[in-house]
C-alpha cells in the first residue's frame, strides 16, 4: 500500500508576500479604514478579529492584489517564521502586510486540509530548519517556503483528514476559553476575598 504523493507547496498555491507599509496606515486603534494582518494577529492556529492597523479607504483601493479571500492562508514571513492561520468569513477583503504571505490554494487541495498541514509540527519543523537569522530577526524566503512538501492524498481523504483536526481544534479552543473563563472568575473572587483593608 502506497502513502499519498509528496507536491512542493508552490504546485499547490499561490504564494503572495503582503503590501509594503508606503500607504500611511492610522495610528493603531483608529476605527475606520480597511484592517490589515500583521505577525502578531497570526496566534495560536488564529488570527484577530481586531487588528491594531488600518490603511485608509482611500490608500486601501490601489491594492486589491492583497486583498484576502475565502480559503487563503497567511503565513508569518518574519518574526515567527511559519506560524499559519486560515482566513475566516470575517478577515475577507482585509489586507495583508509583507511581514506576511498569502497562500491561496488551488485546485487540488482542500483550504482546510492545507492550513492544517502548515500547522502541524511535520511542516513546522521543516519550514523552522530554513529560517534565516542573518539580518538579526529570522525570516523565511518565499523561494524557500514554495518548496515546502506536501503530503497530497485525495480530496476526499483531505476532506476526511481536515473534519478530523477542526472537530479537535474547536475542542481546544472550548477548552482555552474554558480556562480564560475560569482565570478571571478566580482572580475577580481573589480581589473580592483577600483584599487589603482600607
Amino acid at each position: 500500500m502506497t502513502g499519498p504523493a509528496w507536491v512542493r507547496l508552490a504546485d499547490l498555491a499561490e504564494l503572495q508576500p503582503g503590501f509594503a507599509r508606503r500607504q500611511t496606515p492610522h495610528p493603531d486603534g483608529t476605527v475606520g479604514g480597511i484592517p490589515v494582518l500583521r505577525p502578531p494577529d497570526v496566534n495560536g492556529g488564529e488570527l484577530s478579529e481586531e487588528p491594531g492597523l488600518r490603511v485608509p479607504d482611500a490608500d486601501a483601493a490601489g491594492l486589491a492584489r492583497y486583498r484576502l479571500a475565502a480559503g487563503d492562508i497567511l503565513c508569518v514571513r518574519t518574526g515567527r517564521p511559519g506560524a499559519c492561520a486560515a482566513v475566516t468569513p470575517h478577515q475577507v477583503d482585509w489586507l495583508h502586510s509583507d511581514t506576511l504571505f498569502r497562500i491561496r490554494p488551488g485546485s487540488g487541495v482542500d483550504p482546510t486540509y492545507l492550513a492544517h498541514y502548515l500547522s502541524s509540527p511535520a511542516a513546522q519543523d521543516w519550514i523552522l530548519r530554513r529560517v534565516h537569522r542573518g539580518s538579526g530577526i529570522p525570516s523565511i524566503t518565499s523561494r524557500d517556503l514554495a518548496d515546502l512538501p506536501v503530503p497530497l492524498p485525495g480530496l476526499d481523504e483531505q476532506r476526511e483528514a481536515a473534519e478530523i483536526m477542526s472537530a479537535v481544534t474547536e475542542k481546544i479552543a472550548a477548552h482555552r476559553r474554558i480556562a480564560e473563563t475560569a482565570s478571571e472568575l478566580r482572580t475577580a473572587l481573589a480581589l473580592r476575598l483577600f483584599s487589603a483593608p482600607k
